[in-house]
């Protein structure tokens, strides 16, 4: 049980009230979640409740040592708080799987793993509304799927239809009129959302991604990585060579770093006036949301000229003209720049640990005495699966040339390979940020 649920700074129980989305509730979405603990330690009590905070009944009570997992909090964070405490999100997220298992506790067996199996199809559905633009077009409007298609420029029975598996996903709302409105998920799907996935949704149903997935089964027998198996190259190799792809995949990229971003740039003490490189940083999605935290601090982009070529629009609408400077780089042949932190995002996790020690190192041969190198990659310890890093570490076989989600541990002989010492560790909602220094 994650203790910033309960920690008021009084020692006092407290409680913390959540829901699961933050939409309207329609007629049958009344209920909230209430989680307490009790102080004692022996037992945490999971209510629901409904709209007047009515207790409908207590559906689970477990023992201390159980992690109970919730929605979204609606309540319990103070106000102005751009994010929450580290523990409240990995309780938020952990109880909401436990409370979806409590769900599916009653289900056979087998319709539970047949759920599992359904998985793909879910994937296939945010595809074609993405694809078709549904959340674009049905904006902050309320639609009959026959409007909708005719907007479209698709057939009506078949988009309702679509519009209704869509609903029964959290998607979008259907009324009993058969108007269907977007929800906070389904907004992620426009264009134009602050928080948009269109990008990454599209990717994944990119058929050198699908083959590389399919070739899990034999990534599993033999240890090698799937993509340059079923593809024929990298996937660093493939992206060059199809650039369409390589846009989608960059703008993925961009989206999950902006999911992050506010997070990583407040969980580290920035030195005012310090200089920051981010190697291997794209157009600066990650610099830019430290940059914006500090206005003293100043950034060093090492990229690819690609990306270097769209680096200046993209920090100019952030407002950070004439704080970054561009530096054309590669990971394997050295980093040619100064800076008093050297970033890698999200970089060794795509990696083996053979090209993960050339990186590292290359980037220790460029920090200077008092240079820090800080890593921010998932964290995943060997026998505790995380509630979501076990799947990217999937992804990580099928996809890479390689790459893998690793420990604290593997992280620091990592590092000690190359040189560097593992000065500190601090632990993210989804990510951590690793310290290393020269010795």
């Amino acid at each position: 049980m994650s203790e910033s649920i309960h920690a008021d700074g009084g020692g006092r129980p407290s409680r913390c009230v959540l829901a699961e989305s933050d939409d309207p509730p329609g007629p049958a979405d009344t209920e909230l979640i209430e989680l307490l603990e009790r102080r004692d330690g022996s037992r945490t009590t999971v209510r629901l409740m409904d709209g007047s905070h009515h207790v409908v009944k207590d559906i689970c009570c477990v023992g201390a040592d159980s992690r109970i997992w919730v929605g979204r909090p609606r309540t319990g964070i103070p106000s102005g708080m751009a994010n929450p405490p580290t523990a409240v999100v990995n309780a938020v997220v952990a109880g909401s799987r436990a409370l979806h298992r409590l769900a599916d506790a009653p289900k056979p067996a087998a319709a539970r793993l047949a759920d599992l199996v359904g998985g793909h199809a879910v994937t296939r559905l945010l595809a074609t509304m993405a694809e078709l633009r549904v959340a674009d077009e049905l904006g902050d409007e309320s639609l009959t799927s026959s409007n909708l298609a005719t907007r479209l420029g698709v057939d009506a029975d078949a988009l309702h239809r679509l519009l209704r598996a869509a609903a029964s996903c959290g998607v979008v709302h259907m009324s009993q009129d058969g108007r269907v409105t977007l929800t906070s998920v389904g907004r992620c799907l426009r264009e134009d959302a602050k928080d948009s996935l269109r990008d990454w949704v599209l990717y994944q149903v990119e058929e050198s991604h699908l083959r590389g997935w399919g070739g899990l089964t034999e990534s599993v027998r033999t240890g090698e990585p799937a993509f340059p198996r079923e593809n024929g190259v990298s996937i660093w190799e493939w992206l060059t060579a199809h650039p369409a792809e390589e846009q989608l995949f960059a703008g993925s990229m961009r989206s999950l770093t902006d999911m992050t971003g506010p997070q990583i740039a407040q969980a580290y003490g920035w030195r005012p006036g310090s200089i920051i490189c981010d190697v291997a940083g794209g157009v600066g999605t990650m610099l830019s949301h430290i940059l914006r935290h500090d206005p003293t601090l100043r950034g060093v982009l090492v990229d690819g000229p690609g990306p270097l070529a769209e680096a200046p629009e993209f920090l100019a609408s952030r407002g950070l003209e004439g704080r970054v400077q561009l530096v054309e780089g590669d990971l394997f042949s050295g980093i040619n720049a100064v800076a008093d932190v050297y970033l890698l995002k999200n970089v060794l996790h795509d990696w083996d640990d053979a090209h993960c020690h050339t990186i590292l190192s290359n980037v220790a041969a460029a920090m200077r005495q008092g240079s820090r190198l800080l890593l921010v990659e998932f964290l995943q310890e060997p026998h505790r699966p995380h509630p979501m890093v076990p799947l990217v570490d999937l992804q990580m076989l099928t996809q890479t040339d390689g790459g893998r989600e690793r420990s604290v541990t593997e992280f620091d002989a990592l590092l000690k390979g190359a040189g560097l010492a593992l000065a500190s560790v601090r632990r993210g909602p989804m990510q951590a940020v690793l310290e290393a220094v020269t010795p």
